[in-house]
Protein backbone atom coordinates (compact mmCIF):
# COMPACT_ATOMS: atom_id res chain seq x y z
CA UNK A 1 0.00 0.00 0.00
CA UNK A 2 2.83 2.27 0.96
CA UNK A 3 4.50 1.65 -2.52
CA UNK A 4 0.86 2.50 -4.50
CA UNK A 5 1.30 5.97 -2.56
CA UNK A 6 4.70 7.15 -3.11
CA UNK A 7 3.71 6.21 -6.98
CA UNK A 8 0.79 7.83 -6.46
CA UNK A 9 3.29 11.00 -4.95
CA UNK A 10 5.64 10.91 -7.71
CA UNK A 11 2.83 11.45 -10.21
CA UNK A 12 1.37 14.58 -8.95
CA UNK A 13 5.20 15.82 -8.21
CA UNK A 14 6.00 15.11 -11.60
CA UNK A 15 2.57 16.28 -13.13
CA UNK A 16 2.13 19.45 -11.34
CA UNK A 17 5.42 20.68 -10.51
CA UNK A 18 7.37 19.15 -14.03
CA UNK A 19 10.22 17.74 -15.44
CA UNK A 20 12.66 20.31 -14.31
CA UNK A 21 11.83 19.97 -10.78
CA UNK A 22 11.82 16.64 -10.70
CA UNK A 23 15.05 16.11 -12.43
CA UNK A 24 16.71 19.05 -9.76
CA UNK A 25 15.10 16.23 -6.83
CA UNK A 26 16.98 13.33 -8.62
CA UNK A 27 19.91 15.49 -9.06
CA UNK A 28 20.54 16.02 -5.60
CA UNK A 29 19.37 13.00 -3.83
CA UNK A 30 22.37 11.56 -6.56
CA UNK A 31 24.98 14.06 -5.55
CA UNK A 32 24.28 13.42 -2.02
CA UNK A 33 23.99 9.67 -2.13
CA UNK A 34 27.19 9.03 -4.43
CA UNK A 35 29.28 9.40 -1.61
CA UNK A 36 27.52 6.54 0.38
CA UNK A 37 30.11 3.97 -0.13
CA UNK A 38 31.40 4.49 3.37
CA UNK A 39 28.14 2.46 4.65
CA UNK A 40 29.49 -1.20 4.75
CA UNK A 41 28.98 -2.45 8.01
CA UNK A 42 25.16 -2.89 7.49
CA UNK A 43 25.36 -6.78 6.09
CA UNK A 44 27.52 -8.11 8.12
CA UNK A 45 25.29 -6.79 11.02
CA UNK A 46 22.32 -8.32 9.84
CA UNK A 47 24.39 -11.67 9.17
CA UNK A 48 25.23 -11.46 12.85
CA UNK A 49 21.96 -10.81 14.63
CA UNK A 50 20.43 -13.61 12.16
CA UNK A 51 22.86 -16.09 13.65
CA UNK A 52 21.33 -15.33 17.50
CA UNK A 53 23.90 -13.54 18.60
CA UNK A 54 23.77 -12.12 22.54
CA UNK A 55 23.95 -8.85 20.75
CA UNK A 56 24.71 -5.99 23.66
CA UNK A 57 28.34 -5.73 22.67
CA UNK A 58 27.57 -5.94 18.94
CA UNK A 59 24.85 -3.56 19.05
CA UNK A 60 27.21 -0.94 20.96
CA UNK A 61 30.33 -1.44 18.55
CA UNK A 62 28.02 -1.68 15.35
CA UNK A 63 26.28 1.85 16.81
CA UNK A 64 29.76 3.18 16.94
CA UNK A 65 31.22 2.42 13.61
CA UNK A 66 27.82 3.66 11.87
CA UNK A 67 28.43 6.69 13.37
CA UNK A 68 31.65 6.76 12.40
CA UNK A 69 30.88 6.30 8.93
CA UNK A 70 27.48 9.05 8.98
CA UNK A 71 30.55 11.66 10.20
CA UNK A 72 32.68 10.53 7.48
CA UNK A 73 30.08 10.69 4.87
CA UNK A 74 28.47 14.19 6.07
CA UNK A 75 32.04 15.79 6.20
CA UNK A 76 33.30 14.77 2.43
CA UNK A 77 29.74 15.57 1.10
CA UNK A 78 29.72 19.00 3.13
CA UNK A 79 33.71 19.42 1.59
CA UNK A 80 33.15 18.50 -2.22
CA UNK A 81 30.01 20.72 -2.35
CA UNK A 82 31.70 23.48 -0.97
CA UNK A 83 34.67 22.64 -2.88
CA UNK A 84 33.11 22.96 -6.45
CA UNK A 85 30.88 26.40 -5.41
CA UNK A 86 34.27 27.89 -4.30
CA UNK A 87 37.16 26.48 -5.73
CA UNK A 88 36.64 24.39 -9.30
CA UNK A 89 35.39 26.05 -12.72
CA UNK A 90 32.71 22.99 -13.02
CA UNK A 91 29.35 25.30 -11.26
CA UNK A 92 26.06 24.61 -9.99
CA UNK A 93 23.34 25.15 -12.78
CA UNK A 94 21.04 27.73 -10.51
CA UNK A 95 21.07 28.51 -6.86
CA UNK A 96 18.12 26.76 -6.02
CA UNK A 97 20.15 23.63 -7.24
CA UNK A 98 22.78 24.62 -4.63
CA UNK A 99 20.11 25.09 -2.03
CA UNK A 100 18.18 21.93 -2.31
CA UNK A 101 21.27 19.75 -2.53
CA UNK A 102 22.26 21.54 1.07
CA UNK A 103 18.74 20.74 2.29
CA UNK A 104 18.92 17.63 1.10
CA UNK A 105 22.30 16.61 2.89
CA UNK A 106 20.84 17.45 6.10
CA UNK A 107 17.87 15.27 5.20
CA UNK A 108 19.77 12.41 4.45
CA UNK A 109 21.82 12.19 7.57
CA UNK A 110 18.52 12.21 9.60
CA UNK A 111 17.00 10.05 7.83
CA UNK A 112 20.07 7.19 8.09
CA UNK A 113 19.74 7.60 12.08
CA UNK A 114 15.69 7.18 11.86
CA UNK A 115 16.97 3.66 10.03
CA UNK A 116 19.17 3.28 12.40
CA UNK A 117 17.75 0.29 14.35
CA UNK A 118 16.53 -1.30 10.93
CA UNK A 119 19.90 -4.01 10.57
CA UNK A 120 19.16 -5.49 14.06
CA UNK A 121 15.01 -5.98 13.80
CA UNK A 122 15.97 -7.36 10.34
CA UNK A 123 18.39 -9.48 11.21
CA UNK A 124 16.47 -11.17 14.11
CA UNK A 125 13.37 -11.05 11.74
CA UNK A 126 11.34 -8.50 13.38
CA UNK A 127 10.42 -7.01 10.46
CA UNK A 128 7.49 -4.78 11.69
CA UNK A 129 9.68 -3.19 14.31
CA UNK A 130 12.49 -2.74 11.12
CA UNK A 131 10.07 -0.82 9.00
CA UNK A 132 7.85 0.95 11.16
CA UNK A 133 9.82 4.73 11.41
CA UNK A 134 10.42 4.46 7.98
CA UNK A 135 6.47 3.45 7.15
CA UNK A 136 5.11 6.52 9.05
CA UNK A 137 7.61 9.04 7.80
CA UNK A 138 7.48 7.90 4.07
CA UNK A 139 3.47 7.92 4.50
CA UNK A 140 3.79 11.30 5.87
CA UNK A 141 6.47 12.75 3.75
CA UNK A 142 4.38 11.50 0.20
CA UNK A 143 1.25 12.72 1.36
CA UNK A 144 2.94 15.65 2.36
CA UNK A 145 4.40 15.95 -1.41
CA UNK A 146 1.01 16.02 -2.90
CA UNK A 147 -0.20 18.83 -0.85
CA UNK A 148 3.16 20.65 -1.23
CA UNK A 149 2.62 20.58 -5.40
CA UNK A 150 -0.43 20.77 -5.40
CA UNK A 151 -0.42 24.35 -3.99
CA UNK A 152 2.56 25.41 -6.11
CA UNK A 153 5.40 25.00 -4.28
CA UNK A 154 8.54 23.52 -6.07
CA UNK A 155 12.03 21.91 -5.12
CA UNK A 156 13.19 23.49 -1.84
CA UNK A 157 10.10 22.61 -0.18
CA UNK A 158 9.81 19.33 -1.69
CA UNK A 159 13.71 19.07 0.19
CA UNK A 160 12.45 20.80 3.34
CA UNK A 161 9.19 18.36 3.54
CA UNK A 162 11.85 15.76 3.68
CA UNK A 163 14.07 16.75 5.93
CA UNK A 164 11.25 18.21 8.46
CA UNK A 165 9.24 14.57 8.50
CA UNK A 166 13.00 12.70 9.41
CA UNK A 167 13.29 15.38 12.14
CA UNK A 168 9.77 14.64 13.50
CA UNK A 169 10.24 10.57 13.52
CA UNK A 170 13.30 10.36 15.35
CA UNK A 171 12.24 10.24 18.42
CA UNK A 172 9.91 7.14 17.56
CA UNK A 173 13.04 5.75 16.16
CA UNK A 174 15.25 6.28 19.60
CA UNK A 175 12.06 4.68 21.32
CA UNK A 176 12.68 1.69 19.36
CA UNK A 177 16.51 1.96 19.53
CA UNK A 178 15.88 1.53 23.54
CA UNK A 179 14.72 -1.36 23.95
CA UNK A 180 17.40 -3.22 22.39
CA UNK A 181 20.14 -4.65 24.77
CA UNK A 182 22.94 -2.13 24.79
CA UNK A 183 26.74 -3.16 25.66
CA UNK A 184 29.90 -1.82 25.21
CA UNK A 185 32.77 -1.15 22.69
CA UNK A 186 34.58 -4.37 21.27
CA UNK A 187 37.81 -4.38 19.57
CA UNK A 188 37.15 -8.09 19.00
CA UNK A 189 34.11 -7.93 17.13
CA UNK A 190 35.33 -4.70 15.42
CA UNK A 191 37.37 -6.77 13.71
CA UNK A 192 35.07 -9.15 12.80
CA UNK A 193 32.65 -5.95 11.06
CA UNK A 194 35.36 -5.07 9.52
CA UNK A 195 36.20 -8.22 8.35
CA UNK A 196 32.68 -8.50 6.61
CA UNK A 197 32.83 -4.94 5.92
CA UNK A 198 36.28 -4.50 4.24
CA UNK A 199 35.38 -6.95 0.82
CA UNK A 200 31.96 -5.57 0.83
CA UNK A 201 33.34 -1.82 0.66
CA UNK A 202 34.62 -2.12 -3.19
CA UNK A 203 30.42 -4.14 -3.30
CA UNK A 204 29.61 -1.34 -1.93
CA UNK A 205 31.15 1.15 -4.23
CA UNK A 206 29.78 -0.42 -7.42
CA UNK A 207 26.74 -0.16 -6.18
CA UNK A 208 26.35 3.13 -5.00
CA UNK A 209 28.42 4.38 -8.18
CA UNK A 210 25.86 2.23 -10.73
CA UNK A 211 23.10 3.56 -8.97
CA UNK A 212 23.55 7.45 -8.94
CA UNK A 213 26.23 8.58 -11.04
CA UNK A 214 24.12 7.40 -13.72
CA UNK A 215 21.66 10.09 -12.88
CA UNK A 216 24.40 13.13 -12.50
CA UNK A 217 26.25 11.70 -16.02
CA UNK A 218 22.59 12.40 -17.54
CA UNK A 219 22.19 15.67 -16.51
CA UNK A 220 26.10 16.36 -17.37
CA UNK A 221 25.81 15.57 -20.93
CA UNK A 222 21.78 17.02 -21.36
CA UNK A 223 19.94 18.75 -19.14
CA UNK A 224 18.22 18.74 -15.85
CA UNK A 225 14.91 18.28 -17.77
CA UNK A 226 16.09 15.39 -19.42
CA UNK A 227 17.13 14.30 -15.91
CA UNK A 228 13.39 14.88 -14.99
CA UNK A 229 12.11 12.73 -17.72
CA UNK A 230 14.34 9.69 -16.83
CA UNK A 231 13.14 10.74 -13.14
CA UNK A 232 9.49 10.56 -13.54
CA UNK A 233 9.40 7.50 -15.69
CA UNK A 234 12.10 6.17 -12.58
CA UNK A 235 9.21 6.98 -10.43
CA UNK A 236 6.53 4.91 -11.73
CA UNK A 237 8.46 2.01 -13.39
CA UNK A 238 11.01 2.01 -10.92
CA UNK A 239 8.41 0.60 -8.02
CA UNK A 240 8.49 -3.10 -8.70
CA UNK A 241 12.64 -2.19 -8.16
CA UNK A 242 11.88 -0.74 -4.74
CA UNK A 243 9.58 -4.01 -4.02
CA UNK A 244 12.59 -6.01 -5.21
CA UNK A 245 14.93 -4.10 -2.46
CA UNK A 246 11.93 -4.83 0.26
CA UNK A 247 11.86 -8.17 -0.55
CA UNK A 248 16.17 -8.65 -0.25
CA UNK A 249 15.40 -7.19 3.43
CA UNK A 250 14.15 -10.54 4.06
CA UNK A 251 15.72 -13.22 2.19
CA UNK A 252 19.14 -11.88 3.28
CA UNK A 253 18.68 -13.28 6.91
CA UNK A 254 16.41 -15.86 6.61
CA UNK A 255 18.68 -17.60 4.13
CA UNK A 256 21.55 -16.60 6.47
CA UNK A 257 19.78 -18.82 8.68
CA UNK A 258 18.58 -21.64 6.84
CA UNK A 259 21.88 -21.96 4.84
CA UNK A 260 23.99 -21.90 8.54
CA UNK A 261 21.80 -24.84 8.97
CA UNK A 262 22.18 -26.75 5.90
CA UNK A 263 18.59 -26.59 4.74
CA UNK A 264 18.67 -26.42 1.13
CA UNK A 265 15.45 -27.93 0.72
CA UNK A 266 13.66 -25.27 2.02
CA UNK A 267 15.57 -22.66 0.13
CA UNK A 268 15.27 -24.09 -2.65
CA UNK A 269 10.96 -24.06 -2.04
CA UNK A 270 11.25 -20.54 -0.82
CA UNK A 271 12.56 -19.34 -4.13
CA UNK A 272 10.26 -21.92 -6.16
CA UNK A 273 7.65 -20.21 -4.37
CA UNK A 274 8.95 -16.68 -4.87
CA UNK A 275 9.32 -17.60 -8.97
CA UNK A 276 6.06 -18.58 -9.09
CA UNK A 277 4.35 -15.61 -7.99
CA UNK A 278 6.05 -13.47 -9.70
CA UNK A 279 6.14 -15.18 -13.14
CA UNK A 280 2.46 -15.71 -12.72
CA UNK A 281 1.65 -12.38 -11.29
CA UNK A 282 4.09 -9.55 -11.88
CA UNK A 283 5.25 -10.68 -15.32
CA UNK A 284 1.97 -10.39 -16.48
CA UNK A 285 1.61 -6.60 -15.27
CA UNK A 286 5.09 -6.27 -16.71
CA UNK A 287 3.59 -6.97 -20.27
CA UNK A 288 0.56 -5.39 -19.63
CA UNK A 289 2.08 -1.83 -18.70
CA UNK A 290 4.71 -1.66 -21.69
CA UNK A 291 1.83 -3.03 -24.37
CA UNK A 292 -0.35 0.47 -22.59
CA UNK A 293 2.90 2.34 -21.83
CA UNK A 294 2.23 5.12 -24.35
CA UNK A 295 -1.73 6.36 -23.36
CA UNK A 296 -0.67 5.41 -19.49
CA UNK A 297 2.18 7.49 -19.06
CA UNK A 298 0.58 10.72 -21.65
CA UNK A 299 -2.80 10.42 -19.15
CA UNK A 300 -1.06 10.13 -15.54
CA UNK A 301 1.45 12.80 -16.45
CA UNK A 302 0.70 14.83 -19.54
CA UNK A 303 1.87 15.30 -22.80
CA UNK A 304 5.02 16.91 -22.06
CA UNK A 305 6.29 13.62 -20.69
CA UNK A 306 6.13 12.27 -24.16
CA UNK A 307 9.92 11.47 -23.70
CA UNK A 308 9.26 9.47 -20.74
CA UNK A 309 6.95 6.53 -22.18
CA UNK A 310 10.26 4.64 -23.48
CA UNK A 311 12.23 4.84 -20.91
CA UNK A 312 9.44 3.60 -18.21
CA UNK A 313 8.99 0.73 -21.14
CA UNK A 314 12.65 -0.50 -20.30
CA UNK A 315 12.62 0.54 -16.54
CA UNK A 316 9.62 -2.14 -16.67
CA UNK A 317 11.85 -4.44 -17.81
CA UNK A 318 14.75 -3.89 -15.60
CA UNK A 319 12.61 -3.87 -12.53
CA UNK A 320 11.72 -7.36 -13.19
CA UNK A 321 15.14 -8.53 -13.85
CA UNK A 322 15.84 -6.79 -10.55
CA UNK A 323 13.31 -9.18 -8.83
CA UNK A 324 14.00 -12.32 -10.84
CA UNK A 325 17.89 -12.13 -9.72
CA UNK A 326 17.55 -11.10 -6.05
CA UNK A 327 17.27 -14.36 -4.12
CA UNK A 328 20.27 -15.79 -5.87
CA UNK A 329 22.23 -12.59 -4.86
CA UNK A 330 20.78 -13.50 -1.30
CA UNK A 331 22.36 -16.79 -1.27
CA UNK A 332 25.68 -15.53 -1.93
CA UNK A 333 25.08 -13.34 0.89
CA UNK A 334 23.92 -15.25 3.16
CA UNK A 335 26.40 -18.50 2.42
CA UNK A 336 29.10 -14.98 3.71
CA UNK A 337 30.65 -15.00 -0.14
CA UNK A 338 31.01 -11.33 0.06
CA UNK A 339 34.24 -11.56 -1.90
CA UNK A 340 32.32 -13.35 -4.56
CA UNK A 341 29.55 -10.31 -5.07
CA UNK A 342 32.54 -8.31 -4.99
CA UNK A 343 33.58 -9.42 -8.01
CA UNK A 344 30.68 -9.61 -9.62
CA UNK A 345 29.92 -5.88 -9.28
CA UNK A 346 33.46 -5.14 -10.15
CA UNK A 347 32.22 -7.20 -13.71
CA UNK A 348 29.00 -5.44 -13.38
CA UNK A 349 31.23 -2.10 -12.39
CA UNK A 350 32.91 -2.54 -16.12
CA UNK A 351 30.01 -2.78 -18.13
CA UNK A 352 28.26 -0.05 -16.90
CA UNK A 353 31.10 2.16 -18.19
CA UNK A 354 30.94 0.63 -21.16
CA UNK A 355 26.76 0.51 -21.03
CA UNK A 356 26.54 4.20 -20.32
CA UNK A 357 29.24 5.54 -22.53
CA UNK A 358 27.65 4.20 -25.83
CA UNK A 359 23.83 4.69 -25.00
CA UNK A 360 24.41 8.24 -23.36
CA UNK A 361 27.53 10.03 -24.62
CA UNK A 362 26.97 12.26 -27.24
CA UNK A 363 29.84 10.86 -28.65
CA UNK A 364 28.17 7.65 -29.77
CA UNK A 365 24.31 7.02 -29.79
CA UNK A 366 23.21 10.15 -27.13
CA UNK A 367 20.08 8.28 -26.29
CA UNK A 368 19.37 10.61 -23.31
CA UNK A 369 16.87 9.14 -20.56
CA UNK A 370 16.17 6.22 -23.07
CA UNK A 371 19.90 5.27 -22.94
CA UNK A 372 19.97 5.67 -19.09
CA UNK A 373 17.38 3.07 -18.66
CA UNK A 374 18.79 0.78 -21.38
CA UNK A 375 21.96 1.08 -19.20
CA UNK A 376 20.07 -0.03 -16.24
CA UNK A 377 18.64 -3.26 -18.21
CA UNK A 378 22.02 -4.22 -20.08
CA UNK A 379 23.75 -4.07 -16.65
CA UNK A 380 20.81 -5.74 -14.70
CA UNK A 381 20.57 -8.50 -16.78
CA UNK A 382 24.48 -9.66 -16.82
CA UNK A 383 24.65 -8.67 -13.18
CA UNK A 384 21.58 -11.06 -12.58
CA UNK A 385 22.90 -13.38 -14.92
CA UNK A 386 26.25 -14.33 -13.60
CA UNK A 387 24.24 -14.43 -9.35
CA UNK A 388 22.06 -17.48 -10.72
CA UNK A 389 25.31 -18.79 -12.59
CA UNK A 390 27.60 -19.26 -9.38
CA UNK A 391 25.12 -19.11 -6.55
CA UNK A 392 23.94 -22.34 -8.63
CA UNK A 393 27.75 -23.51 -9.08
CA UNK A 394 28.47 -22.57 -5.33
CA UNK A 395 24.73 -23.88 -3.67
CA UNK A 396 22.86 -26.85 -3.36
CA UNK A 397 20.19 -24.90 -5.39
CA UNK A 398 18.13 -26.56 -7.78
CA UNK A 399 16.44 -25.20 -10.78
CA UNK A 400 13.08 -25.91 -12.85
CA UNK A 401 11.65 -25.17 -16.20
CA UNK A 402 8.28 -24.35 -15.14
CA UNK A 403 8.21 -20.88 -15.00
CA UNK A 404 10.46 -20.48 -18.33
CA UNK A 405 7.10 -22.03 -20.15
CA UNK A 406 5.10 -19.67 -18.08
CA UNK A 407 7.10 -16.55 -19.10
CA UNK A 408 7.06 -18.08 -22.73
CA UNK A 409 3.31 -18.23 -22.97
CA UNK A 410 3.05 -14.79 -21.07
CA UNK A 411 5.54 -13.29 -23.46
CA UNK A 412 4.11 -14.55 -26.77
CA UNK A 413 0.42 -13.44 -26.21
CA UNK A 414 1.76 -9.69 -24.78
CA UNK A 415 3.60 -9.88 -28.30
CA UNK A 416 0.65 -10.60 -29.94
CA UNK A 417 -1.56 -7.60 -28.21
CA UNK A 418 1.51 -5.34 -28.63
CA UNK A 419 1.67 -6.07 -32.51
CA UNK A 420 -2.56 -5.61 -32.50
CA UNK A 421 -2.41 -1.88 -30.84
CA UNK A 422 -2.82 -0.51 -34.26
CA UNK A 423 -6.21 -1.75 -34.91
CA UNK A 424 -7.17 -1.85 -31.22
CA UNK A 425 -6.60 1.62 -31.22
CA UNK A 426 -9.16 2.44 -33.80
CA UNK A 427 -11.80 1.50 -31.00
CA UNK A 428 -10.93 5.21 -29.09
CA UNK A 429 -9.39 7.73 -26.72
CA UNK A 430 -9.31 5.23 -24.10
CA UNK A 431 -8.92 2.36 -25.82
CA UNK A 432 -6.04 0.83 -23.38
CA UNK A 433 -8.73 0.64 -20.43
CA UNK A 434 -11.07 -1.43 -22.52
CA UNK A 435 -7.80 -3.58 -23.36
CA UNK A 436 -6.53 -4.32 -19.54
CA UNK A 437 -9.78 -6.61 -18.40
CA UNK A 438 -9.31 -8.54 -22.15
CA UNK A 439 -5.34 -8.83 -21.95
CA UNK A 440 -5.94 -10.13 -18.48
CA UNK A 441 -8.90 -12.88 -19.02
CA UNK A 442 -6.83 -14.30 -21.80
CA UNK A 443 -3.49 -14.27 -19.74
CA UNK A 444 -5.12 -16.51 -16.81
CA UNK A 445 -7.31 -18.22 -19.00
CA UNK A 446 -4.47 -19.53 -21.27
CA UNK A 447 -2.53 -20.33 -17.74
CA UNK A 448 -5.11 -21.54 -16.16
CA UNK A 449 -6.61 -24.49 -19.14
CA UNK A 450 -2.23 -25.33 -19.56
CA UNK A 451 -2.19 -25.97 -15.97
CA UNK A 452 0.35 -23.24 -15.39
CA UNK A 453 -2.08 -21.35 -12.75
CA UNK A 454 -3.61 -23.28 -9.86
CA UNK A 455 -6.36 -22.58 -7.26
CA UNK A 456 -3.65 -22.41 -4.24
CA UNK A 457 -1.42 -19.60 -6.41
CA UNK A 458 -5.08 -17.50 -6.79
CA UNK A 459 -5.60 -17.99 -3.18
CA UNK A 460 -2.51 -16.79 -2.08
CA UNK A 461 -2.55 -13.57 -4.35
CA UNK A 462 -5.98 -12.96 -2.87
CA UNK A 463 -4.27 -12.76 0.55
CA UNK A 464 -1.91 -10.28 -0.30
CA UNK A 465 -5.18 -7.61 -0.62
CA UNK A 466 -6.02 -8.79 2.91
CA UNK A 467 -4.83 -6.23 4.68
CA UNK A 468 -6.52 -7.15 8.29
CA UNK A 469 -3.72 -9.80 8.89
CA UNK A 470 -0.71 -7.63 7.69
CA UNK A 471 -2.40 -4.61 10.54
CA UNK A 472 -2.23 -7.41 12.86
CA UNK A 473 0.84 -8.81 12.70
CA UNK A 474 2.29 -5.43 12.11
CA UNK A 475 0.44 -4.14 15.78
CA UNK A 476 1.61 -7.46 17.62
CA UNK A 477 5.30 -7.31 16.72
CA UNK A 478 5.72 -3.88 17.44
CA UNK A 479 3.71 -3.73 20.61
CA UNK A 480 5.81 -6.89 22.25
CA UNK A 481 8.64 -6.68 23.72
CA UNK A 482 12.22 -7.68 21.54
CA UNK A 483 13.65 -11.35 21.93
CA UNK A 484 15.61 -12.64 24.05
CA UNK A 485 18.72 -13.76 23.53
Amino acid sequence: MLKIITMIAGIFVARFAGPEVVGIISYATSYVMIFTVFFVFGPGHVKIMSEGKDIGNYLATYTWLQLGSFTAWFLIVLGWFLSQKYFFVNQFESQVQEIVILITLFATLFGYLLDFSNATFTGRLEQAKANYPLIVKNLLYNIGRIAVVVLGFKAIALASLNLLTSLLLLPLAYKLFRTLSWGKWDWKLAKRYFAYGIPFLLSNFVDTITKYSDKLVLQRYTSTKELGYYGAALSIGGLIMIGGRSIAIVFFPLFSSLISENKWDVVNKKIKDFENFITTFIFPTICLLVIIGEPFIITLLGHRYEPSVQPFKLLLFSSYLTLVGMPYGNILAGMGRFYIGTWINLIKFFIYIVAIFIFVSPDFLGLGATGLALNLLVVNLFSNLLFFIISKRIGDVKVGFQNFFRHVIILAISVIFYLSIHFISQIGVLWWLALIPVYLIVVYGILLLTGFLTKEQLEQFIDLFKLKKTIFYFRDEVSKPGKKQ
